[in-house]
């Protein structure tokens, strides 16, 4: 069927239709993006869309909408947004999630031609929470429809000592980007999903190459993008996010779901849930879930206990969890000794394991430090690069680890996983 193209258009009426209608609810930005146009394209479409489809069209209004942690602020300026419900009405305004705190009205011009502005200043209602003998509850009855998982046969080996240290740090989950706007790879759940079970697939194959007793996975250190429903981190600052919360939220618990599965078919598994700056809130909640379904298995061990810091002893050796983002340089040595302080007095070999750099090295694998028998590791990362971290230039090697430790030796073995 051919296309109903505008005398003198070089786009159909159809698409003109599309783009306009797109960008009179969208930023001019996200409009650039979404149809790879240039802001001198969407001006002259409007005045098309004005001329020879929609008369009435006002290619004057405008829209800003600023999101400063649970407060959200939204100013209209326009001939046709007038009040308060007009302004609700356009932006599509969830009276259930926010609250009107204020808002005013100003207009200019001639009564035959006035222009308004309209500016509303909201907050994100609080939710009612269940009380705490309720919450305790729903976790016990979901515990008991957990599946039932059933002793796996593995090939008999005799015990070895070693540990495999799996990682998958800062895999941003639902991190939406936009190779041709970071000058990176593009970014999205569906990659997300493939680089994590590549990866994991990739290092327990070389995992085969040593006997192991046990897996430890460390889940969290902003395995979520965004926190919450508004896509904003702990702190309120919003990200690109690529699918709905609750979506990512669904789809990254099967991911983990599957991802012990597999870890299961070589050795029982001990999961530490590291929170991060990203998803300090989610992360707790996808600990517990993990715990509600592997509650029937015996070779699942999950410890999403309160506090921010994890450790893992394993024999001589010590590992030490924490995103990163919190400590000032140089204290992480005597936060061990001091919250730990008979496992460290029983080990030898003793490492802090963390993501979140903030560095020109971005992402990138490095040990940081080594004092009284300590090292410092920031573990690496596969996911690209978003808009902020491009736009200041940092760069990324992209590739995740697992390392076995023996009970005896220390640490004996890293793989690397590159997917590049």
């Amino acid at each position: 069927m051919a296309e109903n193209r505008l005398n003198g258009s070089r786009v159909s009426k159809e698409r003109l239709t599309e783009i306009v209608e797109y960008f009179s609810k969208y930023s001019k930005e996200d409009t650039m993006a979404h149809f790879d146009i240039s802001a001198a394209t969407i001006e002259r479409y409007e005045r098309e869309y004005k001329n020879s489809v929609n008369p009435a069209y006002n290619p004057n209004r405008s829209i800003i909408k600023t999101a400063e942690g649970p407060n959200f602020t939204i100013v209209s300026k326009s001939t046709d947004i007038r009040t308060l419900e007009q302004l609700i009405a356009f932006c599509k305004v969830d009276l259930s999630i926010w609250e009107v705190k204020k808002h005013v009205v100003n207009m200019w011009g001639s009564e035959a031609n006035a222009n308004f502005q309209v500016k509303a200043w909201l907050s994100r209602l609080k939710p009612e929470l269940n009380d705490e003998e309720e919450i305790l509850n729903l976790i016990e009855e979901a515990k008991e429809y957990a599946p039932k998982y059933p002793e796996v046969n593995r090939i008999d080996r005799s015990e070895s000592g070693n540990l495999l240290e799996v990682s998958l740090f800062d895999h941003h989950y639902g991190q939406l980007s936009w190779g041709k706007e970071t000058g990176d790879r593009n970014y999205d759940v569906k990659i997300s999903k493939s680089l994590a079970l590549s990866s994991i697939d990739y290092l327990l194959s070389r995992a085969e190459e040593v006997n192991i007793d046990r897996i430890l996975l460390p889940i969290g250190n902003d395995f979520f993008n965004v926190d919450n429903a508004f896509e904003t981190t702990i702190h309120g600052t919003r990200q690109a996010e690529d699918d709905r919360w609750k979506k990512t939220f669904i789809s990254g618990r099967h991911l983990w779901i599957e991802i012990i599965e597999k870890c299961l078919s070589v050795a029982p598994v001990t999961i530490k849930i590291i929170p991060g700056n990203h998803d300090g809130e989610r992360i707790f909640y996808l600990g517990d879930a993990l715990e509600c379904w592997f509650h029937h298995s015996k070779e699942v061990d999950v410890d999403n206990s309160p506090p921010l810091r994890k450790y893992c002893e394993w024999g001589h050796c010590f590992i030490g969890y924490t995103h990163g983002d919190r400590e000032p340089k140089g204290t992480l040595i005597n936060i061990m000794a001091t919250e730990k302080p008979l496992e460290w007095s029983r080990t030898k070999y003793r490492e802090w394991h963390k993501g979140h750099l903030h560095a020109a090295n971005i992402k990138a694998f490095q040990i940081l430090d080594e004092e009284r028998g300590v090292r410092e590791w920031i573990l690496p990362s596969l996911v690209a690069l978003d808009d902020w971290h491009s736009g200041k230039g940092y760069s990324s090697l992209r590739e995740s680890m697992a390392m076995v430790w023996n009970k005896d030796k220390g640490k004996t073995d890293i793989f690397m996983y590159h997917p590049d």
